[in-house]
């Protein structure tokens, strides 16, 4: 990744969080945990923890809202793609912890 790819992923994710403070409701939670921008500043690849558990009506309003907001601060020729994807990285831990203790429910 290159010097500029990576200050504008830095800025994109603060974006993106900035973003869903302003836009989720008080019970909704949701953590940007990885954001990746790829070389060529076409895509944008956020992860976010509890993105699941949303229904499809706020998943598809946030993106909208998400990309209007990276459009707005984005330096670039064009706008990158955003990409969002449900990081269970969190879950899977909490599986492994519990397969190695025996517990198989």
């Amino acid at each position: 990744m290159t010097l500029r790819s990576e200050k504008i992923s830095k800025q994109l994710q603060r974006v993106v969080a900035e973003s869903l403070v302003e836009h989720l409701q008080a019970d909704e939670r949701l953590t940007v945990t990885r954001f990746v921008v790829t070389p060529d500043l076409r895509q944008a690849r956020a992860w976010l923890h509890g993105w699941n558990q949303l229904t499809e009506g706020r998943q598809g309003y946030l993106q909208r809202e998400l990309g209007r907001s990276v459009a707005k601060a984005s330096q670039t020729k064009f706008t990158p793609r955003l990409i969002i994807l449900d990081d269970d990285s969190g879950d899977y831990v909490t599986r492994i912890h519990r397969l190695l203790e025996g517990d198989t429910d």
